[in-house]
């Protein structure tokens, strides 16, 4: 019985550490912004999905003037991130990167002018 015992143990203690590592690793990876356009100031968020999971994920956003704003997030297990960003008034396309070294997603956005109605 206890011979029994010790095998199945042994068994599924092997079996859930050859699965864990693909539960993982989720692959193609995408991001994507929560709108289109943003008004100037606004701040932005980003998602990811596909990425290895409880890994450090690498955003880049590249500003319209060709200044880039880099930081580190980190991914859930299952793969999945959110994270912002804040606009500080620097109007047009905005390309935003992300990377866990395996997977890479690229994603873009605008920063569309302010409209003043009191001068139309």
């Amino acid at each position: 019985m206890l011979a029994r015992f010790c095998f199945f143990a042994v068994f599924f203690a092997l079996a859930f550490s050859v699965m864990a590592p693909l539960a993982r690793a989720t692959g193609a990876g995408t991001i994507w912004t929560d709108k289109a356009d943003y008004h100037p100031e606004e701040v932005v968020t980003i998602f990811g999905a596909g990425f290895v999971g409880d890994s450090t994920v690498s955003v880049s956003v590249t500003r319209p003037n060709g200044q880039v704003d880099s930081w580190e997030t980190t991914s859930s297990f299952t793969g999945d991130f959110e994270t912002t960003y804040q606009l500080d008034g620097v109007v047009g396309v905005y390309v935003v990167e992300a990377t866990d070294g395996i997977n890479t997603a690229g994603t873009t956005f605008t920063d569309a002018p302010a409209i003043n109605l009191d001068q139309c």
